[in-house]
């Protein structure tokens, strides 16, 4: 029988094991020992509160949000468009190819996740339609909308980016 287990037992001296029955278990059994690991692999889902199989130290889980994804092409779509590059050795070699994928709508998303408060939206700067807007509470008045009016072009001739409500 083949056995796999998963590399943070790797280091472990003494283990449990059993034949998947109700109170039929091998206390402080020893993989050198009693039986041999054939293969070491990623086989948990790490958890928080599980050691880190490198450093042992405990880990931590957080909450994330994914905006955009990579996908490796390998080199399908080179051979096809016959793109290569010449090796060392003088050989054409197809490009081993990769997608980036970065979703407009799920940055857009993540921040509105991220940035709130019971007013609204707190947009970061580096996405924000503009650094600041200005709202006149009155148009069509001589003293109100000519005084927004100004605060715009102050703003725009200082440099920011102005949306003008």
């Amino acid at each position: 029988m083949r056995v796999a287990a998963d590399i943070s037992l790797k280091t472990n001296e003494q283990w449990v094991v059993g034949a998947n029955e109700d109170s039929y278990h091998i206390v402080g059994a020893n993989p050198s020992r009693d039986f041999t690991v054939d293969v070491y692999a990623d086989l948990c889902t790490a958890k928080q509160g599980d050691f880190c199989p490198t450093c042992g130290k405990e880990l931590e889980s957080a909450r994330g949000i994914e905006i955009s994804q990579i996908f490796k092409l390998g080199d399908t779509y080179s051979k096809a468009m016959t793109a290569t590059f010449m090796d060392e050795r003088g050989q054409e070699i197809p490009f081993v190819m990769g997608c980036y994928g970065w979703g407009v709508s799920r940055t857009i998303a993540a921040a509105v996740e991220q940035g709130n408060d019971e007013f609204g939206i707190i947009w970061p700067l580096s996405i924000a339609p503009a650094q600041v807007v200005v709202i006149p509470l009155s148009v069509g008045d001589d003293v109100v909308e000519p005084a927004a009016l100004r605060i715009v072009d102050d703003l725009l001739k200082a440099g920011y980016e102005v949306a003008y409500d």
